[in-house]
């Protein structure tokens, strides 16, 4: 396509530029099917119980004892959305896990004002140290989670807690019945 752009081939390059469209057509349905399976793959029974599992096997793994509370009956979210809320609070226990020093932690489902709130809590170091503000952009980790959920329209809230450690909050609009 460069080539016959740079060469100035219209007609070639036309032809080219169709193959792109219609490659990236079919590597979109594949990556829905992907996604439709990965959440097969994560838990067939869906969000709730693949989270409620992961917390479960947390303390084996990571040795900090996790807390999970489920305060939503009707969690309603699509297999694409699921599946970006599970990534994003794994990145979040991950993180309790490698970087926070605690030793207790708690993962909490609820709704606020018409938004689910997916809520990580850990007893450790905090995020923020001395009121320092830093630009949490620039961590690979956090910048993924905030991508993730921008594209479940949703955001993500970082903050130290008063007691000490920190919270990481996901916020997700309840999707609309139609």
């Amino acid at each position: 396509l460069q080539d016959a752009l740079a060469d100035g081939e219209a007609e070639r390059a036309g032809k080219y530029s169709a193959d792109v469209g219609q490659a990236v057509d079919i590597a979109y349905g594949q990556l829905r099917e992907l996604l439709t399976q990965f959440r097969n793959r994560m838990d067939p029974l869906g969000l709730e119980h693949a989270l409620k599992e992961h917390a479960a096997a947390y303390f084996d793994r990571t040795g900090v004892r996790l807390e999970f509370e489920n305060r939503i009956p009707d969690l309603n979210l699509t297999v694409d959305q699921e599946v970006q809320v599970f990534h994003i609070v794994q990145e979040a226990l991950s993180n309790v896990a490698r970087h926070s020093g605690a030793k207790q932690a708690s993962l909490t489902l609820d709704a606020d004002d018409g938004q689910y709130a997916f809520t990580v809590e850990d007893d450790g170091r905090g995020v923020f140290v001395m009121g320092a503000q830093p630009d949490l952009r620039h961590h690979f980790g956090i910048s993924i989670m905030s991508e993730r959920a921008q594209r479940l329209h949703g955001n993500i809230e970082i903050a130290n807690r008063p007691q000490g450690g920190a919270r990481l909050r996901l916020l997700v609009p309840m999707r609309q019945e139609q």
